[in-house]
């Protein structure tokens, strides 16, 4: 099946445990590659999905994990363009200020932060976020694959990186 065939609660479950590359936008399309997590495979159940035409997911990993959504508005103050990008840095939990995807996505910028930045006199929001349903990962604690493990080195050294 390809990936524009599949529904909607398909996609949003082989997203979780995948990576985001944050200098892009975190909506679900945007999932980067295989699972970067170990869930428990071997302990599964169906997930019955709300809704008006109600969506069963047989043999879902117990590590998953489906919650009613709901409604929630979120504003902003008027903000300079640093503000704003530290504004939605810290509700994304990234530290700094430099910008992320996100606020490129949200406020349809070009992604060159220094021209976005002195070509913007202030940001704001105000909308609503509706959303039917939360997928979450329950696994505690989260454990990386093997393949990311292998992938990351054990000890880090800045300067080296930085040649």
């Amino acid at each position: 099946m390809e990936e524009t065939e599949k529904p909607i609660e398909v996609l949003a479950m082989e997203a979780l445990g995948k990576g985001y590359d944050i200098t892009g936008d975190f909506r679900l399309k945007y999932a980067k590659g295989t699972r970067l997590l170990v869930l428990d495979e071997t302990n599964k159940r169906d997930i019955v999905f709300p809704g008006a035409a109600s969506f069963t997911m047989k043999e879902v990993s117990q590590d998953i994990r489906l919650d009613k959504g709901d409604r929630i508005r979120f504003k902003s103050d008027v903000l300079e363009f640093n503000q704003m990008s530290e504004l939605l840095n810290q509700k994304s939990s990234i530290q700094g200020k430099v910008p992320s995807g996100y606020l490129n996505s949200i406020f349809d910028l070009s992604g060159n932060w220094l021209h976005d930045a002195a070509d913007t006199k202030t940001l704001a929001f105000d909308g609503y976020f509706i959303s039917l349903y939360y997928l979450h990962l329950t696994a505690s604690p989260l454990v990386l694959s093997d393949r990311v493990k292998k992938s990351v080195p054990p000890h880090w050294d800045p300067a080296a990186l930085s040649r």
